[in-house]
């Protein structure tokens, strides 16, 4: 029997190690979301994409999980985003897998501070992402 891809492997370790439901569903509009009704946290990722994109939407929405719920410095919705695309980068790229371009922060602010912090915060996400898995 074939080994399961390194993307399917990352997809399965997250899903878990995850603190919280992955639910694949066909039910939802969107690729993915995260959801934090009435205090309950959980992960939607569509059922129908393929391996490739279910990796790179839990990757995010699980970012927007940890960062929110762990390391959250009242930083903007867009800030959010960038520290969710850029911790899914990060961890692939750590795993070796090519799933992003170049993530380059320079381009996200003028603001050398605001620059350095989100930096920071993508990789304390990363890590901590990480380290559940491993």
């Amino acid at each position: 029997m074939p080994r399961p891809s390194p993307i399917k492997q990352l997809y399965e370790r997250l899903k878990q190690s995850s603190e919280i439901p992955i639910i694949e569903s066909a039910d939802i509009a969107s690729k993915g979301l995260y959801r934090t009704d009435d205090g309950i946290k959980e992960i939607y990722i569509k059922q129908s994409l393929n391996h490739r994109e279910k990796l790179k939407v839990l990757l995010h929405e699980y970012s927007h999980h940890i960062h929110l719920t762990h390391h959250y410095n009242k930083e903007s919705r867009a800030q959010c985003e960038v520290i969710a695309n850029g911790s899914a980068f990060f961890i692939c790229r750590e795993f070796g897998l090519k799933l992003y371009k170049e993530v380059d922060l320079s381009k996200f602010s003028d603001d050398a501070d605001v620059v350095q912090r989100v930096g920071a915060t993508i990789e304390t996400v990363a890590k901590h992402i990480i380290n559940g898995v491993n």
